[in-house]
């Protein structure tokens, strides 16, 4: 959970204080558990700084989020913060909102860009260092012996479509 309020941090601080402080925000599912979480405590957090917050369901549709986004960019949001329903499209979120010239921020889902443009951010961790954590704490588990099974989670994340990151 710190993350994200770091992600939401990320974007207070991106913006000038003389902006009218409103963030639009695109999460993937509101039924996600971890989701509800984020969106609690990024409310909690834009009450707390004063900060207008429109937090949007893309319901797991990549064309509802890219409309929300495009409405956000209309709506002359001061910042964005994104939980892509697929991390492929990605490229185009950045390009609409940096046309735009507003700050953006991505959270929990890695963007597909090798390398982010200026005014776009990724708060989350790095799947390739989780992946090996948690390998070695199952082998730990296991005294590196037994037969496991790797679920893969959803198919629209970049862990899932990948080849590790240098």
């Amino acid at each position: 959970m710190k993350r994200l309020l770091i992600a939401f941090a990320a974007c207070a601080t991106l913006m000038s204080s003389a902006m009218a402080q409103k963030i639009g925000v695109s999460l993937s599912s509101f039924e996600h558990l971890f989701l509800v979480k984020v969106r609690e405590a990024m409310g909690e957090k834009a009450k707390e700084l004063g900060v207008e917050v429109q937090f949007e369901d893309a319901s797991g549709d990549i064309g509802k989020q890219l409309n929300q986004i495009q409405n956000f960019i209309t709506q002359g949001m001061d910042a964005i913060i994104i939980n892509p329903v697929d991390t492929m499209a990605t490229p185009k979120m950045t390009e609409l909102v940096t046309k735009a010239g507003i700050p953006l921020v991505y959270v929990n889902l890695r963007p597909a860009e090798d390398t982010l443009p200026e005014g776009v951010a990724y708060v989350g961790s790095d799947e390739n260092v989780s992946g090996k954590l948690e390998g070695e704490a199952i082998a730990k588990l296991l005294n590196n012996k037994g037969n496991l099974v790797i679920m893969i989670g959803e198919l629209a994340t970049q862990a899932a479509v990948c080849v590790p990151r240098a």
